[in-house]
């Protein structure tokens, strides 16, 4: 697997023999948000198999009070392949955007609340607030919610057993850590937000 950096800007570099090299420039694309003042932009990027997963903000035409956090597919020549996912109704605040790849070559993504928490943490039929599993073996996919009520993950990483460790931003003064054991359990993990 490739190593790569990115900027929340939206420039992706492959770090190569200790030397980056500019892959993707998210800035070509008309929709893609970024402002310095909000938590949009080039937000999570995952490899495997000759396919870069890179989930980011974009407006969905002129009307910069509606955004959405999408998830790409790329070859690894940085041609788009397909569109993974969509999810609508952000307004600039809680992308979250993580993403990352288990043992099986399932791709999670950890989607924050929108900043509208009571709306969407706690709701199942949101795809807010949670952490989704994607098969990106499948043609027709279908997220799978792992874990939800979380804020804003912003942190997500998996260690060589398969356990999730997800960073959570407070919201006022505390930060949490959580740990999910089970990558695939029988009900989604209600992690409390």
């Amino acid at each position: 697997n490739s190593k790569y950096v990115s900027t929340k800007g939206g420039l992706l570099f492959e770090l190569i023999n200790n030397k980056l090299r500019l892959v993707l420039d998210l800035n070509k694309n008309d929709n893609f948000y970024f402002t310095n003042w909000a938590e949009g932009g080039l937000l999570g990027v995952a490899s495997q198999n000759n396919k870069v997963f890179v989930s980011y903000s974009i407006r969905n035409g002129e009307n910069d009070n509606s955004l959405s956090l999408v998830v790409n597919e790329y070859s690894m020549n940085f041609s788009k392949v397909r569109n993974i996912i969509r999810i609508d109704g952000f307004t600039g605040d809680h992308f979250a955007g993580g993403l990352l790849l288990d043992s099986k070559g399932q791709l999670y993504l950890a989607v924050g609340d929108a900043d509208q928490a009571d709306e969407n943490a706690q709701n199942l039929n949101s795809l807010k607030g949670k952490i989704l599993r994607l098969d990106v073996s499948e043609s027709n996919l279908k997220p799978e919610i792992i874990a939800y009520g979380i804020r804003n993950p912003w942190g997500v990483t998996i260690d060589s057993n398969d356990r999730m460790f997800v960073s959570q931003c407070g919201s006022s003064n505390v930060e949490s850590v959580y740990l999910l054991n089970d990558l695939y359990p029988d009900i989604p993990v209600n992690l409390g937000w």
